[in-house]
C-alpha cells in the first residue's frame, strides 16, 4: 500500500469516527443525559486531536 493510500484509509477512518462522535453528540443533547453528553463532547475533540497531526503531516510534505 502506498504512503497516499495509507494516508487517506487514515484520514477515512478518523473523518467517520468524527462524524459518528457528532452524531452521538446530537443524540445525548436530545435525550438530555448529561454524562452521555460530556462523553461525546470528549470524544469527538479526541477524534479531532488526533486527526491534526494527520493532517499537518500531509500538508508538510509527509
Amino acid at each position: 500500500m502506498t504512503a497516499k493510500a495509507k494516508f487517506r484509509f487514515e484520514l477515512a477512518g478518523w473523518v467517520l469516527f468524527t462524524l459518528s462522535a457528532a452524531f452521538f453528540t446530537l443524540s445525548s443533547l436530545k435525550s438530555g443525559d448529561l454524562a452521555a453528553i460530556t462523553g461525546s463532547a470528549l470524544f469527538f475533540v479526541a477524534c479531532l486531536v488526533f486527526m491534526r497531526p494527520l493532517l499537518s503531516s500531509q500538508k508538510c510534505g509527509g
